[in-house]
């Protein structure tokens, strides 16, 4: 994975430095999505959504440069959170033999996690010609495919509690690496200002081919969607 990423990055240096002068090819912007989060199990070849909260409202702010050969490549920085949390219960019951009485209780875990990510992608946009120059609107039109990779930092807290009281609380830091394919589309309202959407659809390799997770959280299939509005330089 690692060599893989260093492969990217060489191309997208290679690939901005060759045209870098062409100063109207580079733009930024800023997009906000959502993501369903899934895990596979590869022992029963199972995909399903992860316990507890498995929706996020993610964030992010992007640059990008096209080249004249239709790449686009793009590095963006990206937030999300668990906060509502995944919920673990364990129930016990006491018993107290000077008044012989029995006292139940229960043991709460609660799990949150802040996730920043830098995505790293490279696409070819894909267009006809002929549906262009007779098409005004679909020449503003524009699809692009390629593959994302995301390495994502993530700062895992989990509180330990007996009913609603938290007794203890630790803080685990966690380093994990997606990738995907990705579909963008981009359409100009001007020179300058184009809106664009994207679909996004990932996993975590490293766990996903695995046989036992290696992660806290269960997570490693990411389906994304999103909007934003971009700015040309």
């Amino acid at each position: 994975m690692q060599i893989l990423m260093k492969q990217i990055l060489v191309l997208i240096f290679v690939g901005i430095s060759s045209n870098f002068s062409q100063a109207q090819n580079f733009a930024i912007g800023v997009r906000t999505g959502v993501s369903y989060w899934m895990e596979h199990q590869r022992e029963n070849c199972q995909t399903n959504a992860i316990n507890g909260q498995h929706i996020t409202w993610d964030k992010a702010f992007f640059v990008n440069y096209k080249s004249k050969k239709h790449w686009l490549f793009e590095l963006s920085g990206e937030q999300y959170a668990f906060n509502q949390g995944n919920i673990k219960e364990t129930y016990g019951c006491d018993y107290n033999a000077v008044y012989n009485t029995y006292a139940l209780w229960v043991n709460r875990t609660h799990e949150t996690s802040q996730n920043y990510t830098i995505n790293l992608s490279i696409q070819y946009q894909v267009s006809c010609p002929k549906i262009e120059s007779k098409c005004k609107l679909m020449a503003r039109l524009h699809n692009y495919v390629g593959i994302t990779i995301s390495p994502t930092f993530s700062k895992n807290i989990t509180k330990y509690g007996v009913e609603e009281s938290v007794q203890t609380k630790s803080i685990q830091h966690e380093t994990t690496f997606w990738s995907g394919i990705q579909h963008s589309l981009r359409f100009d309202l001007n020179k300058r200002i184009y809106l664009n959407s994207y679909v996004l659809g990932q996993i975590n390799p490293m766990d996903f081919f695995s046989d036992y997770s290696i992660l806290q959280n269960k997570r490693n299939v990411r389906m994304n969607v999103g909007l934003g509005i971009g700015y040309r330089l």
